[in-house]
């Protein structure tokens, strides 16, 4: 058969969409100040300007590489209550550590300022920042650690080496309260946390009382592996926050703790009286080892009995990111157990679901109140794996006290479990389902109440005895659902099907034939290209499909400018 090959995005589409690296600016060697569109900077090229300096509100420039020769800090200066621009002119602050018994960052921040820090980058690959505190409770961070303030943070990178105990840590952000924006940023090393208080997260530790904030295009490359609970790709844990926006942000790091794990939140537990939450174009690709409730976006979205309105939409995010541990893990949110709406809207989970209890592609276990859970658009391709209770394509195990409206919703993983399910383990009588199915290669509940094969382990009855709420797809000649079919399919009309009804958000299904199943024609990458920067080098993953052939098969290069690498 004729193959065709056909890539996904051509090179010069892609080298057109790269991020841009900012160059340093050349500065003359003698000139104190710096113009730069009709703004005047001070200039700074030492460390010890960089701390008598900035003591002071006003616009900054780095002139050169600062480099501090080894000395130790708990921050290096306070920035006073005032507006500040620091643009780091695409030069790197390093040659320092940051250590103490109390809240630790390069910058102290006076409460109430208003802060600009662009084209910054603190550490090297070779040479992370080593940040630690023997305090416990503390704030740290690789910028700032405790702040209270209105902050713009913009295309900063950072490199760090965190320790701590029972803190709130992040690679450029502690425990931050205020107003504040960041965009563009990127943090790589290794964060830690030997307890199981506090909340560490790649950018932010925890998002605190009263911030309205929004992160955009940040991505995370460090490893967080530690003994402690709230860890997150993107933030450790959303404890408050009015106006929450976390927008095309990915995580590439492996996540490893005891509890509350995710990609892109760990925990989402608010205290406001009225929350707003929007996560939309996000991904994960890193390895969630979770212990408990955990999963490939967010570990646990929760509450406190402050909360008494609002609502969170999760659109348009992908966990590509295996995820495995204990008790509700899941491919996106391993628990949710709020007390507003949640609304999921073409959202997707590729990577395989492990754990001892309660398991599933979107959530293993959901309660609202009475409040409601909207599924609108979801894919699932991992395999679901619990060996015991509740394991589903969808959702695992859900409240008879909350209201669900899954739509549009299609799994072509294998799910294993005590009380499985091809989408749902089970559906309350106040669900609706419409237009969802399953193509499942592999289905096993070993629990005797559990059918083998049914769509719904235990679905509701109508009156003729039928589930009720559920548009059943089958195909003939496999172990898949037919019992309950209302026409049995071929593959070859399965993925007709599958391209007609759903395409238009998943794009093409093709036909493997290595299992008999049916793929994507193509990965959902959501907002966040596969781009990523290291020791200097800018490089993307090239990702192409052959079509009109029976074996589906993905092939790719890597492009590094400068430097060409080929690899699967």
């Amino acid at each position: 058969m004729k193959r065709t090959l056909i890539w996904v995005l051509t090179l010069a589409m892609l080298l057109g969409c790269l991020p841009v690296v900012a160059a340093a600016s050349e500065i003359p060697a003698e000139a104190s100040t710096y113009e730069r569109d009709g703004v005047t900077y001070t200039v700074i090229r030492t460390g010890e300007e960089f701390i008598q300096k900035l003591t002071a509100p006003g616009n900054y420039i780095l002139g050169a590489d600062v480099d501090f020769g080894g000395k130790s800090f708990s921050s290096a200066v306070t920035l006073t209550k005032g507006t500040y621009v620091i643009d780091g002119n695409g030069f790197t602050v390093k040659g320092y550590s940051l250590a103490g018994d109390g809240d630790v960052s390069l910058f102290g921040v006076s409460t109430g300022g208003d802060i600009t820090i662009r084209n910054f980058t603190f550490g090297t690959s070779d040479a992370p920042i080593s940040i630690s505190t023997t305090g416990t409770g503390k704030s740290v961070g690789g910028l700032f650690g405790y702040a209270n303030a209105t902050f713009l943070l913009e295309n900063v990178t950072g490199y760090v080496d965190i320790k701590t105990t029972q803190c709130y840590s992040g690679g450029l952000l502690g425990n931050v309260r205020g107003k504040g924006t960041v965009t563009d940023c990127k943090v790589y090393g290794r964060i830690d946390n030997g307890s199981t208080t506090g909340a560490r997260g790649g950018i932010i530790g925890q998002i605190s009382a009263n911030l309205e904030a929004t992160f955009s295009n940040c991505v995370n490359y460090a490893t967080i592996a530690d003994g402690g609970y709230n860890i997150g790709g993107i933030a450790g844990r959303l404890l408050a926050g009015k106006k929450v926006i976390i927008r095309d942000c990915a995580n590439y790091g492996l996540l490893k703790c005891l509890k509350y794990a995710g990609g892109i939140i760990g925990q989402i537990q608010p205290d406001s009286v009225f929350v707003d939450y929007t996560i939309e174009g996000c991904v994960n690709y890193g390895k969630i080892l979770g212990g408990t409730q955990s999963g490939g976006l967010f570990g646990d979205v929760s509450f406190n009995k402050g909360v008494t309105g609002g609502s969170m939409l999760v659109e348009n995010c992908v966990n590509y990111g295996a995820v495995k541990g204990e008790a509700d893990m899941s491919g996106l949110a391993g628990r949710i157990n709020s007390r507003y709406p949640v609304t999921f809207h073409n959202c997707a989970n590729y990577g395989d679901v492990t754990g001892t209890a309660n398991t599933a592609g979107l959530s293993s276990s959901v309660a609202l109140g009475e409040n409601t859970l909207t599924v609108d658009g979801f894919l699932n391709l991992g395999t679901i794996d619990s060996p015991a209770r509740a394991s589903g394509g969808v959702t695992g195990w859900l409240s008879d006290a909350s209201s669900y409206v899954f739509k549009n919703c299609v799994n072509l993983g294998a799910i294993f479990g005590t009380v499985a399910g091809n989408l749902f383990s089970s559906i309350p009588t106040n669900a609706t389902v419409s237009d969802c199915c399953a193509f499942s290669t592999q289905l096993t509940a070993s629990n005797a109440n559990a059918v083998n094969g049914y769509v719904i382990a235990n679905p509701p009855a109508n009156e003729s005895g039928e589930p009720a709420n559920m548009r059943y797809i089958a195909v003939e000649g496999s172990n898949w659902h037919t019992s309950l079919a209302d026409t049995p399919m071929t593959v070859a009309e399965a993925v007709a099907y599958l391209n007609e009804t759903y395409g238009a958000v998943w794009g093409g299904f093709v036909m493997n034939t290595a299992n008999s199943g049916i793929v994507p024609a193509a990965p959902k990458l959501a907002g966040v290209q596969e781009t990523a920067v290291s020791e200097g080098k800018q490089s993307i993953r090239f990702v192409g499909l052959l079509q009109d052939s029976l074996q589906y098969s993905r092939v790719g290069f890597e492009l590094t400018i400068g430097e060409v690498s080929l690899g699967e």
